[in-house]
């Protein structure tokens, strides 16, 4: 064998070595796409100290098939599986969580059926459902703030697929967080 021949098979080998690696790699799963979009809206967008901070909450199907979820409680302060949070991140970086609420799950599979049959928000596809005003449990200091929330789907314990054969809606699986909105806390009244 020639010398030319000799340096010929290492480099074949160091050419296939790399095609061969990105054969054994795992595929890239397709990530799935969000099914709930929630959107915070205040109800104004400057307050004053002390003032609370009033939001509502926008839900929007972005999936093709209907969408049942519960109406949230946005007035209540206990914690039970399904819930919306709200917190504000002011400029400095300071957070302050200042609204949840919670949707209360503990039924049987019948009670479970009968109030998302009755009481939860069933959204078709690109429709959008707003929530009355909410009070947060606190006020802000003055100064700017970023104001976020993230809707957690209720935990069902394995009983999703009940509510989608029995009611021909699914309910979302996945959280759905918000994007920032703005809101001024004013320390004397702005003219307006």
């Amino acid at each position: 064998m020639t010398l030319g021949r000799l340096l010929l098979i290492p480099a074949g080998v160091l050419v296939a070595t790399p095609l061969l690696w990105t054969q054994n790699t795992p595929p890239v799963l397709p990530k799935h796409p969000p099914t709930l979009k929630l959107e915070i809206v205040p109800v104004n967008k400057t307050y004053l100290v002390g003032e609370p901070v009033v939001v509502k909450y926008k839900f929007t199907n972005l999936s093709d098939k209907t969408l049942c979820l519960p109406r949230p409680d946005i007035k209540s302060e206990d914690e039970t599986d399904g819930y919306i949070r709200t917190w504000a991140t002011g400029i400095g970086g300071e957070t302050e969580m200042f609204l949840e609420g919670f949707y209360p799950i503990g039924t049987t599979d019948q009670q479970l059926l009968n109030e998302a049959n009755e009481r939860w928000i069933k959204l078709a596809p690109g429709l959008s459902y707003i929530t009355e005003a909410a009070r947060p449990v606190g006020s802000l200091a003055a100064g700017d703030w970023r104001v976020q929330s993230r809707y957690i789907p209720p935990d069902l314990r394995g009983r999703a697929k009940l509510i989608v054969d029995a009611l021909g809606c699914t309910p979302p699986q996945i959280a759905a967080t918000s994007k920032p909105v703005m809101v001024t806390i004013a320390a004397v009244a702005q003219n307006q």
